[in-house]
């Protein structure tokens, strides 16, 4: 075996670039509270990140999700989607929640909202199975 035949032969075991995966869009995610996230304009993400002490960062789409999510679970709370009734909540659900004064507070309030939303569904769940 020559050279440019071991070559070839090991060219063959290089794995080839691909195209990249597109992502799937899928329908919006539900808060868990009966609403689909909300759709919040650039001024209201930038209050909201005031309100959790966070730098506002258009084009971080993380942010944005929790936000959404947070702005839609807790406004089917107050019963509107008025921001300052939506405010007030959000920091009353942080003072109960003693995330207040803690750092990454967006995240924590998400993360909070949606173990709430995990322990009612369970609790629905025993209480059909409780019922059945």
């Amino acid at each position: 075996m020559d050279e440019t035949h071991i070559a070839a032969q090991q060219a063959q075991n290089i794995p080839q670039p691909t195209e990249p995966t597109p992502i799937a869009i899928s329908e919006p995610e539900l808060t868990g509270f009966g609403t689909a996230a909300i759709e919040l304009d650039e001024m209201t993400q930038y209050k909201l990140h005031d309100i959790f002490e966070a730098k506002y960062d258009a084009n971080d789409q993380e942010s944005r999700q929790q936000l959404q999510y947070i702005y839609g679970a807790v406004s089917d709370m107050v019963d509107t989607k008025d921001y300052p009734f939506v405010a007030a909540k959000m920091r009353e659900i942080m003072r109960i929640a003693g995330i207040s004064h803690s750092d990454n507070k967006l995240y924590k309030l998400y993360q909070w909202l949606k173990l709430s939303n995990v322990s009612k569904r369970t609790s629905a769940e025993m209480e059909a199975l409780r019922d059945a």
